[in-house]
């Protein structure tokens, strides 16, 4: 190797031709047998022979044989080597700690540093540093074999171009020219297409795009994208169409830089389009692809906008419960376990409830649940016991009022993770009507509530009534009548006298007819009122069998009631 005048070497491949490929790689291998043992010296030649013929991931693996504990100019060669093999790996990976320590040690002197430089902020996006040493850089290509050039040259030249370096650019095509090889490669008509587009003949650009999107590597790649960027710009293409190609173009080509790029760009057709929910799922393709990336945590912060607009027009109705429902199959696919996700699926669900549709209400309060409790298991949301508990309450209550009680049932008799009260009558609210429907008097007494609501109290009056319990029913309905005042129930006031009348409490059946004398005109009323009163007339004496027939009408009217009118709250 030659050394500069700090002593740091430069690359010397050009020694290794490929016409020698085969003798050159046998020679370096036999150096290697178990006999001689694999020296630290034999390894970082056989290294740079991969890095010559342009062999990345061989020259990597050679160098992964190395310990740590090398002669320090030995080690200077082997980050030499990993930065060179890291930086023109086509796989997506990290350069080592070696070749990142010696690419920001600025103070060495090395030959070769301009090169790795510039395709270094090249790969960054960082074109102003890049070319700051492009020239140098591009000196040093002459002492390099052609299979390296092939994969630093199209670079340079792309940033030539871009940069508007037009001297650099023009002394680069030059090398294209001079070696058939390279010419025929898709890189040199992309770059000639655009050296044309940036002087404004289009039609020579687009020759030179569909020349070199004829290819299959990365230069025909950006050849076909522009082709399709061509085709916005001249207005020749629609963004339907032009969506549909990049789609294609991605499915060819992804894991990379390029692919995220094309991603992106697909994105932001699908918005100007309008589809937020196809760019949500390509948005979570990179979130997925390229996770622990700065594209993903860009992509992140992107969806969160879509996603919180998209429920939110679903919420206020500016979607059609179809498209909220369709939409939300879609994007829930990719973004359950993000925070803030499970309100938005409530949100919905709730949506589906008030619409009467008890079933998707129900499947997607208990899908909600189930994955804030995933996340809460693997640490990636922070969840409530509470907020847990409310929604397995919203889930029974769906699948009661869809007439499911068996499943009803089961999801009651899981009890509550927490010790919230209210969470806890709701809970028994919920029971209380479902043993109420299953003509399950003594549970429904059984059951209890901190601060029992109305609907609650005449569940539970109902139960003590049907049980026979005069005394505790009596009780009970009274103070539903008392609660409701002048908005009483003509259904609880026929209750309380029934109740009142087995009770023997002669007292309180003349107070409720006298209380309630017209109760909303119903003609039923002047009927049990006079049936009840002590004002009946003479000529109907309440005799036993007379006063059993009068009870029994009155049940009969309150039967017909509760089928026309059920309690409400």
């Amino acid at each position: 190797m030659s050394h500069t005048e700090a002593g740091q070497p430069a690359f010397r491949l050009s020694r290794y031709k490929t016409e020698n490929f085969l003798s050159d790689r046998r020679k370096l291998q036999s150096k290697l047998s178990p006999d001689r043992g694999q020296t630290p010296r034999n390894l970082l030649n056989l290294a740079e022979f991969y890095l010559a013929h342009a062999l990345m991931p061989e020259g990597l693996s050679v160098l992964s044989e190395l310990g740590d504990d090398l002669p320090e100019h030995m080690a200077r060669q082997r980050a030499q080597l990993e930065l060179a093999l890291g930086m023109l790996d086509t796989r997506a990976r990290d350069l080592s700690p070696h070749a990142e320590r010696l690419l920001s040690d600025k103070s060495l002197d090395w030959p070769d540093r301009s090169v790795f430089e510039v395709l270094n902020a090249y790969e960054q996006g960082n074109d102003d540093a890049a070319a700051e040493r492009l020239d140098a850089a591009s000196a040093r290509l002459s002492a390099y074999p052609d299979a390296l050039v092939e994969r630093i040259l199209p670079r340079f030249l792309d940033l030539a171009i871009r940069t508007s370096h037009w001297s650099t650019a023009k002394d680069l095509a030059a090398r294209f020219e001079h070696n058939p090889e390279l010419a025929k490669l898709p890189a040199y008509p992309y770059l000639l297409g655009k050296t044309a587009e940036k002087g404004g003949d289009l039609l020579a650009a687009f020759e030179s795009f569909q020349k070199a999107g004829e290819g299959n590597d990365i230069w025909a790649h950006h050849a076909r994208l522009s082709l399709i960027e061509l085709g916005l710009d001249s207005e020749t293409l629609s963004r339907e169409d032009a969506l549909t190609m990049m789609k294609q173009a991605s499915r060819s080509w992804s894991g990379d830089r390029n692919g995220i790029e094309l991603l992106q760009r697909i994105v932001e057709l699908e918005i100007e389009l309008d589809d937020t929910v196809a760019a949500l799922g390509t948005l979570g393709a990179i979130i997925s692809r390229h996770p622990d990336t700065p594209a993903a945590s860009l992509a992140r912060q992107q969806a969160r906008s879509l996603w919180t607009t998209f429920y939110a027009k679903g919420r206020n109705e500016e979607l059609s419960l179809t498209e909220f429902l369709a939409g939300h199959y879609i994007i829930s696919m990719d973004y359950r376990f993000e925070p803030g996700f499970g309100a938005e699926t409530e949100a919905l669900a709730d949506r589906f409830m008030a619409a009467g549709s008890t079933v998707v209400a129900a499947d997607e309060y208990r899908e909600t649940h189930d994955y804030l409790l995933v996340g809460r298991d693997l640490g990636l949301l922070e969840v409530e016991d509470e907020k847990l508990d409310s929604l397995k309450l919203k889930q029974a209550e769906a699948l009661y009022r869809g007439g499911q009680l068996e499943q009803t049932e089961h999801i009651l008799s899981e009890g509550l993770l927490s010790d919230d009260t209210e969470l806890a009558d709701q809970l028994n609210m919920l029971k209380a009507k479902l043993f109420a429907d299953q003509g399950d008097a003594e549970d429904v007494v059984r059951t209890s509530q901190t601060d029992p609501s109305l609907h609650y109290q005449r569940l539970r009056a109902a139960a003590l009534f049907d049980q026979g319990d005069w005394e505790k029913a009596q009780a009970a309905y009274t103070k539903i009548v008392n609660q409701t005042s002048d908005d009483v129930d003509f259904v609880d006031v026929v209750r309380l006298l029934l109740v009142a009348h087995r009770s023997g409490d002669r007292a309180q059946v003349n107070e409720l007819v006298q209380r309630y004398p017209d109760l909303n005109d119903r003609p039923q009323w002047e009927q049990i009122a006079r049936g009840f009163s002590d004002d009946a007339p003479a000529l109907l004496p309440l005799r036993s069998d007379t006063a059993r027939a009068r009870v029994d009408l009155a049940s009969e009217t309150l039967d017909t009631l509760n089928n026309l009118k059920p309690g409400t709250d």
